[in-house]
């Protein structure tokens, strides 16, 4: 229930809002650079009085510059955000599970994680080692509900789907195995 109601508010057609916030920079960053090569081809045309090859070659290679240095700058800016949100809060909450062995309290912190925005493949990500560490320590419950909510937050192309059903059944031969080793140490 609280996960339907977090995907109706993530925004238009139940997508991460990190990946349509990022869109909607880059698009506003080529609007701008459009208009700032714009204004450059006005003062060189108008004011340089350069002939129309030359500020048109100008004009182009402005906007192109803009454009890249401006992407290598968002790019670096989310690769930052990302390493300092795994630092800060994904590697503390795998620890302390490995730690305490706590299901309680991890998948509280989950909840509590989830309800930020973070990066959509930072949420693929830590999703996929929240199950590796349920898997690994038998707890097939839990892992499950994980792995369904890791199907909700991976892309929706095919090559996503396909690797997705894949780890899918890694998963559950991994909790046949577990659960079997669990048996035999009973025993």
């Amino acid at each position: 229930m609280a996960q339907d109601e977090k995907s109706k508010a993530s925004g238009k057609g139940g997508g991460p809002k990190g990946a349509q916030m990022a869109a909607s920079s880059q698009r506003t960053i080529v609007i701008a650079a459009f208009a700032v090569t714009l204004v450059v081809v006005f003062l060189l045309q108008y004011v340089a009085k350069l002939d129309a090859t030359t500020t048109f070659l100008i004009g182009l290679v402005a906007l192109v510059a803009i454009v890249l240095v401006t992407l290598f700058a968002m790019t670096t800016a989310r690769k930052t955000r990302i390493k300092m949100d795994v630092k800060q809060t994904c590697n503390p909450m795998l620890e302390r599970f490995k730690q305490t062995g706590d299901v309680a309290r991890f998948m509280a912190d989950y909840e509590t994680w989830i309800s930020y925005d973070h990066d959509p493949s930072l949420v693929a990500q830590f999703t996929q080692a929240t199950v590796d560490a349920l898997v690994n320590t038998g707890h097939e419950k839990q892992a499950r509900r994980q792995l369904k909510v890791l199907g909700e937050v991976v892309g929706r192309d095919q090559r996503s789907q396909q690797e997705y059903a894949k780890y899918r059944e890694q998963c559950e031969s991994r909790l046949r195995n577990v659960k079997r080793e669990m048996r035999k140490a009973r025993r």
